[in-house]
């Protein structure tokens, strides 16, 4: 079943694969705190040093505050360079935290690093930090009062300190679990805050451009790392206390943040398994995180798909809308109309729009379904569900499911696609798929006879072509609401 679009919303469709949007790859954990019982790093070797009276204590860092750079966790000597390698490292950065502030002193910096230059708000302070509390109004584009917001500062070409700092207005309240992550992207020069309330809040977010080629991870300095001090300027340093401290070399989402919140834990990404006979399944491998996507997309740099063997989402009528069965011509009702369909179909091999599932040959029990049905309505045109549209070929499978609300795949499911893949598990395969308008980077696995694994990066055109359903089908489905 291929649910009808016509006229300017195929056009639409098509003339956005013109549009480009950037993908986020699956979110690399590379340094982990979790304080159990010292500041070691349980996934790097990046360990910290406590300083001052800061201790930890009941799975804990604990920060009592103090004079400025007094009472903190620091990396130094090899710690240090493990740490400015990962953050120079890579173009984009995420940094999470999970803390309780005691007091509501404000510019206290729960994760600050960078170099304090010759001075503070000197031409070569330089810095990346979390502050919970900031103080406004301050400097354009702070929001005037208090706010939590993340800061990216480097130096300009005119000598001059650069600032970007984004923010929004509610500060962080105190003695209370939060969890703020900040997202440094050079790659698309932006930066993001994603905050909520630890005990399950909703994931609040706000982002701010930043200047091509000036503010670039990899040209941050960094000599000094520190939970709970501030690099160069003189805030007393924090007062509470940190439960977990994270480090990932790619952007979390607002979604893999409320997953965070959640579950404690950022999901692994869908994945896309090709077996023996070209089966083709897209799945969910965690344990109890769901998805909810709104497209996906398959693609070799070979031929190496037969859409005739695809089974789409489409086809399946998974989440088709509000359908009602027997409604063969998708009028959105079940009536005398689809009688006449069923009969001038009746012996085709085909089968019918919204058939249940029966498949195959048209006979009479699409005339029982039609009959136990009478009177049934669903959505118009076949409901905002699935959708082909979007150019699948030898070259790739592409489907967008036309409802904001997205389709939901179950921790643990799968969605099979048939058997459309001719190619060999030396074929290029890359899988991306979106959740809430936000391209991610999934896996591909060959299992069987093909076993072996293969992640490609994504190619810049392949962005640009799968970019182009996701700025259109909002207008499609506006469209389809008039």
């Amino acid at each position: 079943m291929h649910r009808p679009l016509k006229g300017l919303a195929v056009s639409a469709l098509t003339f956005g694969l013109m549009v480009y949007l950037s993908a986020s790859a699956q979110a690399v954990l590379v340094h982990e705190y979790n304080f159990d019982t010292d500041a070691s790093d349980s996934v790097g070797t990046a360990d910290l040093t406590l300083n001052g009276t800061a201790s930890v204590a009941g799975g804990r860092l604990v920060l009592p505050g103090g004079a400025t750079r007094t009472n903190n966790a620091s990396a130094l000597g090899a710690s240090l360079t493990e740490l400015t390698g990962t953050i120079n490292g890579t173009d984009t950065l995420s940094v999470a935290v999970k803390f309780s502030k005691t007091t509501g002193d404000v510019w206290q910096k729960v994760f600050m690093a960078g170099d304090p230059g010759t001075g503070n708000g000197s031409p070569t302070h330089q810095y990346i930090d979390i502050t919970p509390i900031r103080d406004g109004p301050d400097a354009d584009p702070n929001p005037p009062g208090n706010s939590r917001g993340i800061t990216f500062r480097m130096p300009n070409a005119d000598d001059t300190a650069g600032l970007e700092e984004i923010a929004f207005f509610q500060p962080v309240p105190t003695t209370t679990e939060v969890i703020m992550v900040g997202v440094w992207d050079s790659a698309n020069n932006i930066i993001t805050v994603h905050s909520a309330l630890a005990d399950g809040g909703t994931v609040v977010s706000d982002s701010e451009p930043t200047d091509n080629g000036v503010h670039e991870l990899a040209d941050l300095s960094i000599t000094e790392f520190y939970l709970g001090s501030a690099v160069g300027w003189g805030d007393t340093d924090f007062e509470g206390s940190v439960d977990w401290f994270r480090i990932y070399d790619q952007a979390l989402t607002a979604s893999d943040v409320q997953s965070l919140v959640d579950t404690g834990v950022v999901p692994d990404p869908l994945n896309v398994t090709i077996g023996p006979g070209g089966q083709v399944s897209i799945n969910n491998p965690n344990g109890s995180a769901d998805f909810n996507i709104d497209s996906y997309f398959i693609q070799s740099d070979t031929n190496s798909f037969n859409t005739a063997n695809w089974n789409s989402l489409d086809d399946q009528g998974i989440d088709a809308g509000g359908a009602a069965d027997g409604d063969f011509n998708e009028d959105g009702t079940v009536n005398i109309a689809d009688y006449v369909v069923w009969r001038n179909n009746l012996g085709s091999t085909t089968g019918l729009p919204n058939d249940a599932g029966l498949g195959g040959t048209v006979d009479e029990t699409y005339y029982q379904l039609w009959k136990d049905n009478f009177g049934s309505e669903g959505g118009e045109g076949g409901g905002l569900g699935w959708t082909e549209v979007g150019g699948s070929d030898s070259t790739q499978l592409i489907e967008y499911f036309l409802d904001e609300s997205g389709s939901v795949l179950a921790a643990g499911e799968s969605w099979s696609l048939g058997t459309p893949f001719t190619g060999t598990n030396g074929d290029n395969i890359t899988f991306m798929y979106s959740v809430n308008g936000q391209l991610v980077e999934g896996t591909v696995t060959f299992a069987g006879a093909l076993a072996t694994a293969n992640v490609p990066e994504p190619g810049s055109l392949w962005l640009i072509a799968s970019g182009l359903g996701l700025a259109t089908v909002a207008v499609y489905r506006s469209r389809l609401r008039s």
